[in-house]
């Protein structure tokens, strides 16, 4: 891919490092995006086991309450499974197309914020082949399982990544490519919130979402920046992640990044 220069970092002294094009145009990131969420491992991943996973539950409820199941509620069980599982994938593919939907607002932009932030957006779900595949091999798990992880970075990506900076140069890169991210959650969570019935205080329930979101993506970035100075180019990775981790409630739940 063509570089381009993006070493326009907001903070002095960030040592920052120019990001390759991504490469994309409206239409094949669009369709890359489709394909990725609705391939056969992904809605397996994504709904078939979730939804078994459901199934599994209840049963185990009436073997522990020592209660035999008729076929009638076996029915409703995996019926009501199938609804929750089904909720929850449409709630992550609404997710990835928001974010979809900034990344191509970026794309159309052509600025050079725009192009690194798609990039590192795009570059995420290849990076846990890179770091968490190499673990799995260190532990000598099978080849296979590692390739569940997705892609493996290009040549670019890697000389990208292996580039030297700071830590504050990390923390920026964290924030540029979870803005993306961060638009899908607070778009989706707010929606989600606006159609329940059940919330007394919608404005103050949104605030608090958003608040607690932004409040994850910066502990995560923190842990970026802190992790790629103690740590380099692997610390900055587990460093992201820790950060996330240690945010409120441990997290960012449907992330839709790493599809």
């Amino acid at each position: 891919m063509l570089q381009t220069a993006t070493n326009s970092y907001a903070l002095p002294l960030s040592g920052g490092r120019a990001a390759p094009h991504h490469g994309y145009s409206l239409s094949s990131l669009a369709r890359k995006r489709v394909m990725e969420n609705t391939s056969a491992l992904a809605i397996t991943v994504g709904f078939l086991l979730p939804a078994l996973n459901d199934v599994n539950r209840q049963l185990d409820k009436h073997v522990d309450a020592g209660t035999d199941v008729t076929f009638e509620e076996l029915v409703q069980i995996f019926a009501a499974s199938g609804k929750r599982a089904a909720v929850m994938y449409a709630d992550r593919l609404a997710r990835i197309a928001c974010q979809t939907g900034l990344a191509c607002a970026f794309i159309e932009s052509k600025s050079e914020y725009g192009n690194t932030a798609v990039y590192l957006w795009d570059l995420y779900p290849r990076l846990h082949q890179r770091y968490v595949g190499a673990v799995l091999s260190s532990l000598r798990v099978p080849a296979f399982v590692s390739s569940l992880l997705g892609p493996r970075p290009a040549t670019s990506d890697v000389a990208f990544l292996e580039t030297r900076v700071s830590g504050v140069c990390a923390f920026e890169d964290s924030l540029r490519r979870d803005v993306i991210t961060l638009f899908g959650d607070i778009t989706m969570d707010t929606v989600r919130i606006a159609i329940r019935r059940d919330v007394e205080r919608p404005l103050d329930a949104i605030a608090k979402q958003v608040a607690l979101r932004v409040t994850v993506t910066l502990t995560g970035a923190v842990g970026a920046g802190v992790g790629r100075a103690v740590g380099g180019e692997r610390g900055e990775y587990w460093g992201n992640i820790a950060g996330v981790l240690t945010g409120p409630h441990g997290g960012r739940a449907g992330d839709g990044r790493d599809a």
